[in-house]
């Protein structure tokens, strides 16, 4: 199999990714059976999902390095024109990012960069002009006489970034890039990344472990699990209107509430819960008069006290589990079942162990899937 040439492109035209009837496999376990995926030209698609769920597997596929790995692959996955998948090795080079950087560590900042435009066999006259352009974007200025070593981790992962921009590649493939950041410089590195993928104009693909990462940055979210994709689409939708529990319980953001359907109604539907009146709520399934359900309500949509809102239940407040400036404050409904809402850490303060709270939501910020068990277990986002 030999290598995809790596190739100086002088116009920025982003790649659209076309994925068909793929399995990747170790031996004879399958990883990950992806029947069919689109992922639009110049826009970001974050994939996420349980470990070992086939995500960096993808990711190499993408590339066509899945044989570095060990790994299997048979279907289609084409890059723009590109075949990555046919039997002579990848038909284009795309770069990918990593979380340790990868850099040349006796390299400084410039050369580093400059080695990334010698292999893409970028014009030598351009050579100087490309790479102070590119420098100035990630905002390395006065850094380029600089050793990986000397560098902090977010500048180093901007080098990383530049050095797989350089060649003005039609995608690049990220594998967890700001893992080993804290969080408030992955934060920053969060909003100047995809500020520069949107500039730059490149597709790209980006795997993550962190759900509000993979929610900020997405323009399409995916979602693997039991080595399928469970859901994809935007972000809000996927988050709040999923299709599974396996999917509700992955975001871990809202109460799953037990109930049964009493009837259907258009897109919606009559569910009945064991101390709360009949409830309205989006239907994103074909679902049947009696069937077993689970009610997904956001913690954010989760309203405590007096507001404009209907009251669902009174119940007693349990406990306020701190979370960075605001609370999780859960009540009691019954035996059966609890819910908790997100406050601000202020509003939880007027709430105490054992009193009684009122409960509400809107209709729309409910969404019933069926009943089906979780990989992920009870208690949690249940509330037991």
């Amino acid at each position: 199999m030999s290598p995809a040439r790596v190739a100086f492109r002088t116009e920025r035209v982003p790649f659209g990714v076309t994925v068909d009837n793929l399995q990747l496999a170790y031996g004879r376990k399958v990883v990950l059976s992806i029947p069919n995926l689109e992922i639009e030209a110049g826009s970001t698609c974050c994939i996420v999902g349980p470990s070992g769920s086939g995500k960096t597997t993808f990711l190499y596929a993408v590339a066509g390095l899945h044989s570095e790995i060990g790994a299997v692959a048979s279907g289609s996955i084409k890059v723009g024109t590109f075949q990555q998948l046919s039997r002579s090795g990848p038909e284009v080079a795309i770069p990918i990012v990593f979380q340790d950087y990868a850099l040349f560590p006796h390299l400084t900042v410039w050369k580093n960069l400059s080695f990334a435009l010698e292999v893409a066999r970028a014009p030598r006259q351009d050579t100087a002009r490309l790479l102070e352009a590119l420098i100035e974007a990630l905002e390395l200025g006065g850094l380029e006489g600089r050793r990986p070593s000397e560098l902090s981790g977010g500048q180093r992962q901007r080098v990383a970034l530049g050095r797989a921009l350089a060649a003005n590649p039609g995608a690049v493939l990220f594998d967890e890039p700001l893992s080993a950041l804290d969080r408030p410089l992955r934060y920053r590195l969060r909003s100047f990344l995809r500020g520069i993928l949107r500039r730059r104009e490149a597709t790209s693909i980006y795997v993550t472990h962190d759900v509000d990462e993979a929610v900020a940055f997405a323009d399409k979210l995916v979602v693997v699990h039991d080595a399928q994709i469970a859901q994809a689409g935007p972000p809000s939708e996927v988050v709040r209107r999923p299709k599974s529990v396996a999917v509700a319980e992955f975001f871990q953001h809202s109460n799953l509430i037990p109930a049964y359907v009493e009837e259907i109604d258009g897109g919606s539907a009559i569910i009945c819960a064991n101390g709360v009146a009949k409830m309205r709520a989006h239907m994103g399934d074909n679902l049947a008069v009696g069937q077993q359900v689970i009610a997904v309500l956001p913690f954010d949509a989760t309203r405590l006290g007096a507001n404009e809102h209907p009251v669902r239940f009174t119940g007693r407040m349990e406990e306020a589990e701190p979370s960075g400036l605001q609370c999780l404050v859960r009540v009691r409904c019954n035996d059966e079942w609890s819910v908790r809402a997100l406050v601000g850490a202020r509003e939880a303060l007027e709430y105490r162990p054992g009193e009684n709270v009122s409960v509400s939501w809107t209709d729309d910020d409910l969404v019933v899937v069926p009943a089906r068990p979780s990989p992920y277990g009870e208690g949690g986002t249940h509330g037991h």
